[in-house]
């Protein structure tokens, strides 16, 4: 049996003439949004401003493209990095020391082991491994 493979999946399929449907309702939402200005703000020196700043704000979101990605996706990062939780380590500075093969190794008993006590030891163990 033959199958045809698809190729060039990474090119988005032209739907609105030489734009792509994502492309398009940027392009649109950006007029749109310009259209919305140029009403609701009685005179138009004043409402240019914003049309002008919506418009290619919607144009940069369609065409502009940062490390070959659309710039959607770098707007999408930068939300998710200031909007997410973070974990900062201190991490020392400290003149090579000679270790014990007891401080390398702790002797625990894994039948003592449970609950709080095995995550308290995990999140220890990582904290040494990123000493080093």
């Amino acid at each position: 049996m033959n199958f045809q493979v698809p190729q060039f999946i990474e090119i988005e399929s032209k739907i609105f003439g030489p734009l792509s449907f994502p492309q398009f309702i940027y392009v649109v939402g950006g007029v749109a949004i310009a259209f919305l200005f140029y009403v609701a703000i009685p005179y138009f020196y004043i409402a240019l401003i914003p049309m002008i700043l919506s418009v290619l704000s919607g144009a940069a979101l369609a065409f502009y493209k940062v490390n070959d990605r659309s710039l959607i996706f770098l707007v999408q990062s930068m939300i998710k990095y200031y909007t997410g939780s973070k974990l900062y380590l201190w991490k020392k500075d400290v003149a090579k020391r000679d270790v014990s093969v007891s401080e390398k190794t702790p002797e625990i008993d894994p039948k003592k082991i449970y609950g709080d006590k095995l995550h308290e030891l995990s999140w220890s163990l990582d904290v040494k491994e990123n000493i080093k």
